[in-house]
């Protein structure tokens, strides 16, 4: 038995390596395709916005070679620019109720001035009178 199984084990390692082989170069072919005439570098290349938004132009065409920076798409624009200014009217809403808070502080800051004036006036007739 030891015997025949030396007499397969070089073929069965010969079958086993064309067998990897074979698998090694489909996969291969697989992911990079190609021919003497050319390779595949990428099938489909997906693009998608960092915003959800409505595409209103395709600024490219099939097979156009693009760099960085190249205008791909226009979105539609208009939900942004309400959100804009939405965000616009409450900025200054904002910056209105600072300035009315502030105006605020003023004012207390006038009364405690005005009440402090008012104790050291007392404290000065209190004085007078004990002296």
């Amino acid at each position: 038995m030891m015997k025949r199984l030396r007499e397969f084990l070089p073929t069965g390692i010969l079958v086993l390596l064309a067998v990897l082989a074979a698998l090694f170069m489909f996969a291969r072919y697989t992911v990079y395709p190609w021919t003497r005439f050319g390779q595949v570098r990428a099938f489909v290349i997906e693009v998608a916005p960092r915003v959800s938004a409505r595409v209103v132009e395709v600024a490219v065409t099939d097979n156009q070679r693009v760099k960085q920076g190249d205008l791909l798409f226009r979105l539609y624009k208009k939900p942004y620019e309400l959100d804009l200014s939405l965000a616009q009217r409450k900025l200054q809403l904002a910056r209105q109720q600072v300035a009315q808070l502030e105006a605020a502080i003023d004012f207390a800051d006038a009364v405690v001035a005005e009440k402090k004036a008012a104790v050291t006036s007392a404290e000065g007739k209190v004085a007078e009178v004990e002296a």
